[in-house]
């Protein structure tokens, strides 16, 4: 029988060598480019967003290379703004560490689309992680 400290340490050699296989066989941009969600990352101190994957455009047709550099606020709907700046300004200050919440987006049409959304805030790297589905 296994104690809970062996236990932890398998789990650690277990994170450590699947760490190891990412870093040896893919780069960061690899795994974007296989996620077929919405992934962004977002600065908390400005709202800039710093990376943005293919899918953007694949599912929103948005240009998602010119997404970058730009504040995440401004391709949301109007109708979601003022709620997901709240939660944002939340996050910024440390209120909010992880969430899942729905907002609208707007597509390359102009069109408002629903998007189911998971984020993580990491407040000492000042940045939000999220990754969104369209909801049909």
């Amino acid at each position: 029988m296994t104690t809970d400290n062996e236990n932890v340490e398998r789990e650690i050699r277990r994170s450590e060598r699947f760490a190891n296989m990412l870093s040896l066989q893919f780069s960061f941009s690899d795994i974007l480019d296989v996620l077929k969600d919405l992934f962004l990352i977002v600065e908390i101190d400005t709202g800039k967003i710093l990376v943005v994957n293919k899918a953007w455009q694949d599912k929103l047709g948005l240009d998602y290379i010119m997404m970058t550099g730009e504040c995440f606020i401004n391709y949301i709907s109007e109708r979601s703004k003022e709620e997901t700046w709240k939660l944002f300004t939340g996050e910024k200050k440390g209120a909010v560490s992880d969430s899942k919440f729905r907002n609208y987006y707007k597509n390359a049409k102009n069109e408002d689309v629903l998007l189911e959304w998971n984020s993580v805030a990491n407040t000492d790297g000042k940045i939000v992680i999220g990754i969104a589905r369209i909801i049909k």
